[in-house]
């Protein structure tokens, strides 16, 4: 009779040794299932990090593009007040010599 209690202690004690393996195991699901849960949130926020910095540099970009834009208008622009100026000396010249025309 003691040969069958043996057996149904080593039984008992292979379930309890699986049981606590079992346990672990679910212990570490747990622990991996939260650490993964954790590297995702922070992968999502370096995704959203990565769309904000996008936008800024597009944004960037195009200020870029509006200065380069107005500094060649304002480039024309001096260029054409240079000409003005110069034909505005031209003709002052003419005029000078017009004036000293008539009265010599």
């Amino acid at each position: 009779m003691m040969v069958f209690g043996d057996a149904l202690t080593q039984r008992r004690k292979q379930s309890l040794l699986l049981l606590a393996e079992y346990t672990e195991m679910r212990k570490q699901k747990v622990i991996l299932r939260k650490q993964y849960l954790l590297l995702l949130a922070e992968y999502t926020e370096m995704r959203k990090q990565k769309v904000i910095e996008r936008k800024q540099y597009l944004l960037l970009l195009t200020n870029y593009h509006q200065t380069r834009k107005q500094k060649g208008i304002l480039r024309k622009q001096y260029l054409l007040l240079l000409t003005k100026y110069h034909q505005t000396r031209k003709q002052k010249g003419i005029l000078r010599k017009q004036y000293l025309l008539l009265l010599s």
